[in-house]
């Protein structure tokens, strides 16, 4: 008799917690937790409002007092790509950011 992997994975409490974090975190697609929920991954869909749009990301040095969250993907038209320093933002682009766990708000 072998080890029940829906025991130990417990599929029901991560899709609660996945589904907790994004009702907790208005704005958000996605919300991933990692070191030890030090950091997390979030997923946003980028308003026309957006003060960051058409300018390079090296620009960007701090959006929020000390808070300084890293763009490691965006999702423009099906493609996706990392960004560098000469990157920018579009409306209705998807981004995934990562920020501190204390940070969170300030990010969104």
């Amino acid at each position: 008799m072998g080890i029940k992997i829906d025991l130990c994975i417990r599929p029901n409490t991560i899709a609660q917690k996945q589904i907790m974090d994004i009702i907790t975190t208005p704005g958000t697609l996605e919300v991933l937790d990692f070191a030890d929920d030090h950091f997390k991954i979030i997923g946003l869909k980028v308003p026309r409002s957006c003060q960051l749009l058409k300018k390079p990301l090296s620009n960007i040095k701090k959006i929020n007092d000390d808070v300084s969250p890293l763009i490691i993907c965006i999702k423009r038209k099906n493609k996706v790509f990392i960004p560098d320093g000469k990157s920018n933002l579009l409306p209705r682009d998807i981004i995934y950011v990562v920020t501190r766990t204390e940070d969170l708000e300030k990010t969104i």
